[in-house]
């Protein structure tokens, strides 16, 4: 489904396992959202979110609405002010985060990372472009192929040791 500017799709309940682009706003009441959505407001009130959602403006998860471990989020901009429980990916280009939540896989691809230091990375976070400033807590793996960070970074990883060695041997 592709909508147009001004557009807003609501999902009252059943299973969603479509792609939907091109609208302002998302409003899940309840079911399941398994496929793919791209707005730039995404509000789901109950229900479950497992497929993945680009947003840039918003997302917020109210009531009893909650996000599983198959969740992807790409964020463009806006904020993502929600406490969520563990979801696989989320890539952030663009806005901040104010919320809180796990992820498998965090991939800053533009951009500041304002808000990274409310993630908890459980894998690997990958900065293919964008400004990482800070990073407060320890994170497995970190895959550099792009962008510049500029703080002290806690990692146990010889991926990220090795990048430091060549930043260093450059600078």
């Amino acid at each position: 489904l592709i909508g147009a500017a001004g557009s807003t799709m609501e999902q009252l309940s059943g299973t969603m396992n479509g792609t939907v682009g091109g609208i302002d706003n998302y409003l899940q009441w309840d079911g399941t959202m398994a496929g793919s959505v791209s707005t730039g407001t995404y509000t789901a009130y109950n229900g479950t979110i497992s497929g993945a959602v680009e947003f840039s403006q918003g997302f917020d998860l109210q009531g009893e609405a909650k996000v599983t471990s198959t969740t992807r989020l790409f964020q463009t901009g806006g904020s993502m002010g929600s406490l969520l429980d563990e979801i696989d990916v989320y890539k952030q280009s663009g806005g901040s985060i104010d919320g809180e939540f796990s992820t498998r896989t965090f991939e800053l691809a533009g951009g500041e990372a304002l808000g990274v230091e409310n993630v908890n990375i459980t894998n690997e976070l990958i900065q293919s472009g964008g400004t990482l400033n800070v990073v407060s807590r320890e994170v497995p793996i970190f895959t550099p192929s792009g962008g510049s960070f500029r703080a002290p970074f806690p990692s146990r990883t010889t991926t990220c040791q090795a990048q430091e060695r060549r930043l260093r041997a450059t600078a």
